[in-house]
């Protein structure tokens, strides 16, 4: 009988695949910011976000300068996409690997991409941490500025002044998008100070589309 049981559990070992058969392969055919790229997968283009930091947009300084690393590195390039997570737009938040580097680690010790420390759970956070100090202390990148901003915080500071004004005497507008936090399930409205929060990667055409995927209301901006 325990010939049997150890036998029985070889087979499975033989059978169940391994846990990186999970990643898969493709080739690199666009990039729209430092930290969203386009890569083939079963002949079909899927855009992806880099899991675990967050790159400059092109209206902050070293914006373009983080889309153009990401270029070099891996446009035109077959790379390794381990899919970390799906929001509740579909969207697929992964770890890019090219020749055995990681891509979004790559980006930190650049100091092109900053670490969102509190929502990075992989193993390999604590090394991107310390990337990051080290760009830090070196003051390259995002850092080289006197006063440097995250890029979160930026986007989060530099809303239209119009979506920071309510307008009592207009109704409540239900079709504009909304942003979802994926770890508190709390959406948010443009003007919000939390409307791109970290983890806010799930966006929604309505209020009403949010409420069917299960999100909650914002209590302070009450969207």
């Amino acid at each position: 009988m325990r010939h049997q049981k150890i036998s029985m559990l070889l087979l499975l070992l033989l059978i169940l695949p391994p846990a990186s058969s999970w990643a898969w392969q493709g080739k690199v055919v666009d990039i729209s910011n430092g930290d969203a790229i386009t890569v083939l997968h079963d002949g079909k283009e899927e855009k992806v976000f880099l899991y675990g930091i967050n790159c400059p947009r092109q209206r902050q300084n070293f914006g373009p300068e983080s889309k153009n690393f990401t270029s070099q590195m891996v446009t035109g390039r077959i790379v390794e996409v381990k899919p970390m997570l799906v929001d509740s737009s579909g969207r697929t938040i992964v770890i890019v690997s090219v020749d055995g580097m990681s891509l979004n680690e790559e980006l930190v010790k650049a100091g092109l991409a900053s670490v969102l420390v509190q929502y990075c759970r992989d193993t390999s956070c604590p090394m991107w941490i310390r990337n990051q100090e080290e760009a830090q202390i070196k003051k390259i990148g995002l850092w080289s500025n006197e006063n440097p901003t995250p890029p979160s915080e930026f986007r989060r500071e530099n809303k239209p002044l119009e979506n920071t004004l309510p307008n009592s005497s207009s109704p409540k507008q239900t079709s504009e998008e909304v942003h979802g936090d994926i770890v508190t399930h709390v959406f948010h409205s443009p003007g919000c100070r939390n409307y791109d929060c970290p983890n806010c990667i799930a966006h929604f055409k309505s209020r009403n589309q949010a409420l069917r995927a299960g999100y909650k209301p914002c209590g302070e901006c009450n969207p």
